[in-house]
């Protein structure tokens, strides 16, 4: 049985938690869960009491971990899109069915 907490940004984004779960557990694995990340960065550089520069950025992330055995597989990417998602479960349900422990990261340009 798959449970899941379902998450304002994920209904937002059209992200199917539990068809992810499911999907990330098909192989095996008693336990997945989804960990979605957003991050808001701003540095002001000053020099000589003067704003020099101001910088801003955003961090998205995504990570799935499946827990199986005395085992963990984890993944994580940072496009937020139910096709990298499936991918992301698609690869650790595989990890999981080779019983080897590992993480994988699936990073794409922005």
């Amino acid at each position: 049985m798959v449970k899941s907490v379902i998450s304002l940004r994920s209904m937002r984004l059209g992200i199917d938690i539990e068809r992810v779960l499911k999907e990330a557990l098909k192989r095996g694995g008693e336990f997945a869960d989804l960990y979605f990340e957003e991050t808001l960065n701003t540095s002001i550089l000053c020099e000589d009491n003067r704003i020099e520069r101001v910088l801003t950025g955003r961090d998205v992330g995504v990570g799935l971990r499946v827990i199986f055995g005395l085992k963990t597989a984890y993944a994580y990417c940072n496009r937020i899109d139910m096709e990298s998602l499936l991918e992301l479960a698609d690869t650790l349900s595989r990890i999981v069915a080779s019983g080897e422990e590992r993480s994988v990261g699936m990073l794409e340009g922005r």
